[in-house]
């Protein structure tokens, strides 16, 4: 398999490619390639956010981590009396 047949989308940050095996057969593209144009759609645009910012992040994701890093900032007494 040459390089440039595994390349899905050069970003940014990363190139996302295809995971071939030794005898050149990937379960990820053959899953792709039976997925319906939405799905296969859907994919892309996730390989275009990793490659071009190298980290997938939801707002709800982004409001997890605030509550997490505001809560670990705490101490364990903070944490009692607020309770």
């Amino acid at each position: 398999m040459k390089k440039e047949d595994c390349v899905i989308y050069r970003g940014e940050c990363f190139q996302i490619e295809w995971y071939y095996d030794s005898e050149g057969k990937s379960q990820p593209f053959d899953y792709y390639e039976s997925c319906d144009v939405a799905q296969k759609r859907k994919f892309l645009m996730l390989c275009q956010r990793m490659g071009d910012f190298g980290k997938i992040l939801t707002s709800r994701s982004s409001a997890r981590r605030a509550t997490t890093s505001t809560l670990s900032s705490r101490s364990p007494t903070d944490t009692l009396l607020s309770s």
